[in-house]
């Protein structure tokens, strides 16, 4: 399980020398850029969550009045 942690796996590696510091950076990004955009395709496809933009303050304050 610990080895599906994003970034384990690419620090494992360089840890070991079997990749450049750079490169598991570099992997780390994309592979945290990946997992945020698969999360906000779930996000959007649950009804019964709503997204807000952070400064659309009115929207927010709105939507939590009682």
């Amino acid at each position: 399980m610990a080895m599906q942690a994003i970034g384990y796996k690419e620090f494992f590696f360089f840890f070991f020398s079997e990749i450049q510091l750079d490169e598991a950076v570099r992997i780390l990004k994309r592979d945290t850029r990946h997992f945020a955009k698969r999360q906000l395709t779930w996000f959007r496809r649950d009804t019964r969550i709503r997204l807000y933009k952070p400064g659309d303050v009115q929207t927010i304050v709105e939507a939590l009045a009682p």
